[in-house]
């Protein structure tokens, strides 16, 4: 079967994908690829799920200054998706901080997004933040945004989706991709968008193509239920080993991570390789499985987050756990020592055509207009 664009990977980056080509080339048959039985079952939903203004990194103005440019963008577009009925709050922590207030304050200046110093002591213990501040930040519902999608392309009659399958084998042939998935299935293009995030370099790799430098990390999210003081705000300590608590859905869940403790492995190879792998039967670094059905996934770091907050917040602030979920967490390499994260887009093959996107950012999907637009 014969396709104009495949696209792998039916996470936000996808699915945006899908629907920008389908607005601006009508007639063109597009085939969505995903691994897993839905879409948004990884990154795209195991994530704090913030909508950034740019606070988040006063060491890459260039980062802050990105993703405030998109944060009234996406409002607009998905509206419906927004949490924003609560105050979020940053501090900056008394030690261990690469950040001072005075450098926060000329960063948020400087990248014109606004803040308000507010009294540290309504919400921390004394002697663990030096200042407080009440930010315009807020939440996306990212379950709400995976519906309205999936309903959205379901009305187009030449978007089609496989799920619970993979490629498995490539060849090029008079300037066509010839693909064979698990299933036996057969399909051709000459255009690919590979959006599939911490499996880029495994997909890459199947097209015998150059994989990115990239860090991949096994990272756990926890979810949990705010108590009544918390309700109505969303805590951020930075800018260093600390945490941060927020509103993770419009259903009341909050979300609880951890510089230190968020992150249970982390890989520096050419594909997502792990130790928990050795155990598994299903799960490598070419063909990544989803880790929240895993029996191997590593367990809770709940205790040693929870315990990090209180040291810093007043106990009547502290939450109760819920569940925990799983997911591979990719950046490239050059990142690591810093607060950049930009959306990477490569052409990695001209004719027939292969682009690759690693985003990790909601809000940062525009980026992609770029290259398809």
């Amino acid at each position: 079967m014969k396709y104009d664009y495949i696209i792998i990977g039916a996470g936000i980056y996808g699915l945006y994908s899908a629907d920008i080509l389908s607005k601006k080339y009508s007639n063109s048959k597009i085939l969505i690829i995903e691994k897993d039985k839905e879409s948004f079952s990884r990154a795209s939903y195991v994530n704090q799920a913030r909508l950034h203004n740019g606070y988040h990194y006063p060491r890459s103005l260039h980062t802050a200054i990105k993703c405030s440019h998109y944060f009234d963008r996406f409002i607009e577009d998905f509206k419906f998706s927004i949490v924003s009925d609560y105050k979020k709050i940053y501090a900056i922590s008394s030690k261990f901080g690469m950040t001072t207030p005075n450098n926060f304050e000329k960063f948020c200046n400087n990248a014109n997004i606004p803040y308000k110093r507010i009294n540290e002591l309504e919400f921390f213990n004394k002697n663990t933040v030096d200042v407080c501040y009440e930010t315009k930040e807020y939440t996306i519902d990212t379950l709400k945004i995976k519906k309205y999608y999936i309903e959205k392309l379901a009305d187009n009659k030449n978007i089609n989706f496989i799920y619970n399958d993979y490629i498995t084998n490539v060849s090029i042939d008079n300037e066509y991709f010839s693909i064979v998935l698990n299933s036996k299935l057969n399909l051709k293009t000459d255009f690919i968008i590979n959006t599939t995030y911490a499996s880029l370099n495994s997909v890459l790799k199947i097209f015998n193509l150059e994989t990115l430098k990239t860090k991949f990390e096994l990272a756990e999210m926890v979810l949990c239920y705010p108590s009544s003081s918390l309700k109505g705000y969303g805590i951020t300590v930075m800018d260093g080993p600390f945490f941060s608590i927020m509103p993770f859905d419009s259903e009341g869940i909050y979300s609880l991570s951890a510089v230190r403790y968020t992150p249970h492995q982390s890989s520096s190879s050419e594909l997502p390789e792990f130790k928990c792998q050795n155990n598994s039967k299903t799960c490598s670094g070419l063909f990544l499985d989803n880790c929240n059905f895993c029996e191997v996934r590593p367990k809770t770091a709940w205790m040693h987050m929870y315990q990090l907050s209180k040291k810093y917040l007043k106990k009547e602030f502290l939450p109760t756990f819920k569940e925990s979920i799983f997911a591979i967490k990719a950046l490239m390499q050059s990142s690591s020592t810093s607060d950049s994260r930009p959306v990477i887009i490569k052409e990695n093959l001209k004719n027939p055509k292969f682009i690759s996107v690693l985003g990790g950012k909601l809000n940062t999907i525009y980026e992609l207009n770029e290259v398809l637009l």
